[in-house]
């Protein structure tokens, strides 16, 4: 539990006494009094108050850094409370609250851990920095394709330094899983990053794996959520960006020194499931232990005609994203070929024989037909239906509505599912993960 003063003990720090005044010894004098003395805070006078940062200040800039035997306990962290005992904390990534918890006892100590945190993060950023990789603003081109829109051009590559990047390294509690965590990197759907892919990094974070977040849209110079993205753009279009930023942060991620290059994983929803799944055919089982897809259309880039790495796909059974219709169902969809790109950079699929260019009427397979397929040769590939699940469900509870564009067309909408299928699909996706490390 966070100690803080009572309502009393903030009146009388309001007003400079507390009890006697004529034996009160403010924070900050007892703090520098006991700093150099080199003592730890002593927990019989009682916690200092968390707000008072002249106190926390003397403390810090006078008290000897003590830093934790972090090989002594390795061992796995046990607390019969809230927060593991002070000389547990060994890891970096401390939340507020453990972080005022831990001030109110003994600040030298966790001065010592927020230092480790910032090295390891300057140094994170020093490797990023070193492979700086911006695209000229010219790359990536808007052009109308009939009544959508699409991307022509070199598109950007992976800029390990651009703002959207973010490493996160495991959450402060979470279990170590070797002297480098795994990484798992996500690919974002066709709105650009945002808060399902944040949820999931944490979700990853918190359970041992370090993960690698970024937007190809903005790379592009596109704004994320915009009316462009979200309802003109072709995912051919969306997809190709995504796929060769997510490509060229995989090629990054394999020199990346903090990271166990062994056990990399990819994680996609919508057009970054897509992308994921074509992951799965293109990076090397040497590296990459598996891929997670959720709601992945097969209209964009295509799928590949073969996988390499272990696949879950999940489909929601109500998912209808971007229907026509409302039972026009993201799993049993099967575009025309009009809805595809074939995309030279990607690895083989159906694309190559099944795109705008040469065969726009016939129809590409579902992603469930897709499924069968695979299944049928071989593949290390699973499938999960999730009754009553709409799109992106992992985060969110369901809802659904539909809107009508600009060209007249219907656009249906179900996103999320109920909380006891949210907590199923998370436990799934753990133990997949669990289960190839």
């Amino acid at each position: 539990m966070l100690v803080m003063p009572t309502p009393d003990e903030d009146a009388a720090i309001a007003a400079g006494i507390a009890q006697d005044p004529d034996t009160y010894e403010p924070d900050w004098v007892r703090v520098k009094r006991e700093s150099a003395a080199n003592v730890p805070i002593d927990d019989q006078t009682g916690p200092y108050d968390p707000k008072d940062t002249a106190a926390v200040s003397v403390y810090w800039q006078q008290a000897t850094i003590t830093t934790p035997n972090i090989q002594a306990i390795q061992a796995p962290q046990q607390a019969t409370g809230q927060y593991v005992p002070l000389k547990q904390v060994t890891k970096p990534n401390l939340t507020t609250a453990e972080a005022a918890f831990y001030m109110n006892r003994r600040p030298q100590t966790l001065r010592s851990v927020f230092f480790l945190t910032l090295g390891l993060l300057n140094s994170l950023l020093c490797a990023a920095q070193a492979d700086c990789n911006p695209s000229p603003i010219d790359n990536t081109k808007v052009v109308a394709r009939g009544s959508i829109k699409t991307v022509v051009g070199p598109l950007a590559a992976f800029d390990p330094c651009h703002k959207s990047v973010k490493l996160d390294t495991p959450a402060f509690f979470a279990k170590k899983r070797g002297d480098k965590p795994p990484l798992v990197i996500i690919a974002h759907g066709g709105g650009g990053l945002g808060g399902y892919e944040r949820d999931f990094a944490k979700l990853m974070n918190q359970n041992g794996y370090a993960t690698l977040m970024f937007d190809a849209f903005e790379m592009n110079g596109l704004v994320p959520g915009s009316e462009l993205l979200l309802y003109q753009m072709s995912n051919g279009g969306r997809q190709r960006m995504i796929y060769k930023a997510t490509e060229g942060a995989y090629k990054w991620a394999l020199n990346n020194e903090k990271i166990d290059t062994r056990k990399i994983f990819f994680q996609g929803l919508s057009n970054g499931a897509s992308v994921s799944i074509n992951m799965a055919a293109s990076a090397d089982s040497a590296h990459v232990r598996g891929v997670v897809a959720e709601g992945g259309p097969s209209a964009g880039i295509g799928f590949p005609n073969e996988i390499k790495i272990p696949l879950l796909l999940i489909y929601g059974s109500a998912d209808n994203y971007g229907g026509v219709q409302q039972d026009d169902l993201m799993y049993l969809r099967g575009n025309p070929c009009a809805y595809n790109d074939h995309y030279p950079r990607a690895p083989a699929g159906f694309s190559e024989t099944c795109h705008w260019a040469i065969n726009q009427a016939d129809s590409m397979p579902s992603p469930y037909a897709w499924y069968q397929q695979i299944k049928a040769n071989g593949g290390a590939i699973q499938f999960e239906l999730i009754p009553g699940g709409g799109h992106g469900m992992m985060f969110s509870e369901f809802n659904a509505s539909v809107r009508v564009l600009e060209n007249g067309r219907s656009f249906y909408r179900a996103h999320g599912v109920n909380a006891e299928a949210r907590q199923r699909m998370q436990q799934m996706v753990l133990e997949f993960f669990e289960s190839k490390l």
